[in-house]
């Protein structure tokens, strides 16, 4: 989730945000706030061993369509959502300085979070589930930067 927060002027001051996703392609999206809760979990656990591989989602798969609906009705002012290309993601990475390796590895993880049949097209269980919905996200977080520009 907080991967929007990137994105906080152009939902501001003009009204889209984009990733490179379809628009109706569900994404699991997660707060690192939830991620953070699970690891301080094992980090506290006198049992936990070191190691751990655990899948974590948020509460509910949305698209970006839903999510700029959400955002939307937060803002009181519409927002879309902008399907961006891989080469115009590839020339936005560019443009920050990153490395060619770091830019084609992000790149190569686009494409498989963005495939409906991919390796992150993983079964919700109850021990995937956090708490903490995109709407909830969006009032705690989301806003107060949204404010702060």
């Amino acid at each position: 989730m907080e991967n929007f927060l990137s994105q906080t002027a152009s939902i501001k001051n003009e009204g889209f945000f984009t990733f490179t996703y379809a628009p109706n392609h569900d994404i699991p999206f997660i707060s690192t706030d939830d991620i953070g809760d699970v690891a301080a979990g094992y980090l506290l656990d006198d049992l936990w061993a070191g190691q751990w591989s655990r899948n974590l989602m948020g509460p509910e798969n949305i698209t970006l369509t839903q999510a700029a609906e959400i955002l939307s009705e937060a803002l009181t002012k519409p927002v879309v959502y902008r399907q961006n290309s891989l080469d115009d993601a590839a020339q936005e990475l560019t443009s920050f300085g990153l490395p060619e390796t770091i830019r084609q590895e992000l790149i190569d993880l686009f494409v498989a979070l963005g495939d409906p049949d991919g390796i992150y097209a993983t079964a919700r269980t109850f021990e995937a589930f956090t708490p903490t919905t995109f709407k909830k996200f969006v009032g705690n977080k989301l806003m107060a930067n949204l404010d702060a520009n």
